[in-house]
């Protein structure tokens, strides 16, 4: 039980438990019109693989989802 209780408190499920925020995507050049958007896709990405919140893997996935 403590093994699911931590994976649970470790997985994001809002946008500000993310590895990376805004402000960093923006630094990256991101648009600033479309952040909510990449940030939304990003949680969602988070919650379905945990592991993936991490700043790199979030980096990454932003970039594959923008160049989409």
């Amino acid at each position: 039980r403590l093994l699911c209780e931590s994976s649970i408190l470790s997985s994001a499920v809002r946008i500000s438990q993310l590895e990376i925020d805004g402000n960093k995507l923006k630094a990256l050049g991101f648009p600033p019109k479309r952040l909510g958007e990449i940030l939304g896709f990003l949680l969602d990405c988070v919650i379905k693989n945990p592991e993936d919140n991490s700043p790199e893997k979030l980096v990454n996935l932003a970039y594959k989802f923008f160049s989409a």
